[in-house]
């Protein structure tokens, strides 16, 4: 039986030999290969940081660095339009004024608060939703659900996946008032509410809109398409650009479109992060 420390003493001189071998070849150094990190997709959607991995420098060391390889750019698609009225120096608090208790249309006989919409009022991305859910009802604030298994919940996970933070967003929905028995509002009760959104957006001037759902993205492309359709692809509105997704509500129910929506969001965070 050959102890460990003879073994080892036999494999150094084979390696010791090999190396000998190669150099009357005319090869003096070995190229290495450091692995690859693992891709952040690999990982359940919501329950992390976007991944920042930087080897460090002395790792990278006795590496022959490839040529740098550049980002091709995101494709943006040109959409119909929507519509953005003149505001003036008109603020968000201006139109919530004018909104005021709203009458307008029938969603007001169900509704217990209008959700009008918060966060930063100069935002470089905002988040246009479909119509508020009984949380926002009670409430009176978009996605501010935290009950385990809320749609609020399920946007915030989002958010914190992407390293991004309520404070620098704005959420609002197409429609501000919850219908009865959460179902679509009509055409009449979106046409109805539709100014205030233009308006807020005016207000805004984002640089990016993330549709939450299928009537949120139909209203912003003036399309309608399917979500299915219109989806992880951007669509440049006049001044912004619009990336539709599913929305965290209907997640709950179809938990198998969260990788769909990690990779919208993925897609989004890349041109967010271009435009800053």
């Amino acid at each position: 039986m050959v102890d460990g420390h003879t073994g080892l003493v036999d494999i150094l001189s084979e390696v010791r030999a090999q190396l000998w071998s190669m150099r009357e070849l005319g090869l003096d150094r070995l190229a290495l290969k450091v692995p690859a990190p693992p891709k952040q997709a690999q990982h359940s959607p919501f329950n992390g940081p976007r991944d920042r991995h930087i080897l460090a420098k002395e790792e990278l060391q006795p590496i022959i660095k490839p040529a740098p390889r550049t980002r091709p750019a995101v494709a943006v698609t040109q959409a119909a339009g929507f519509h953005l009225p003149e505001v003036g120096n008109a603020s968000l608090e201006d139109i919530r004024q004018e909104l005021g208790d709203c009458k307008r249309c029938g969603l007001c006989q169900e509704r217990t608060n209008i959700v009008f919409g918060e966060g930063h009022d100069r935002a470089r991305l905002v988040f246009v939703g479909e119509w508020p859910g009984q949380d926002e009802d009670m409430s009176g604030r978009p996605l501010a659900g935290t009950t385990p298994g809320s749609a609020g919940e399920m946007f915030t996970n989002i958010l914190k996946a992407i390293n991004i933070s309520r404070q620098e967003v704005y959420l609002t929905s197409v429609v501000k008032c919850r219908p009865l028995a959460n179902q679509r509002p009509d055409k009449e009760e979106i046409v109805t509410c539709r100014p205030f959104l233009e308006k807020q957006l005016a207000v805004i001037k984002p640089q990016i809109v993330c549709a939450l759902g299928q009537l949120a993205a139909q209203v912003l492309l003036n399309s309608s398409g399917r979500l299915t359709q219109l989806r992880s692809k951007f669509y440049q509105v006049g001044p912004f650009q619009v990336l539709p997704t599913y929305h965290p509500a209907y997640l709950l129910t179809n938990p198998k479109l969260k990788r769909p929506v990690w990779e919208d969001v993925q897609l989004l965070v890349r041109v967010y992060d271009s435009k800053s």
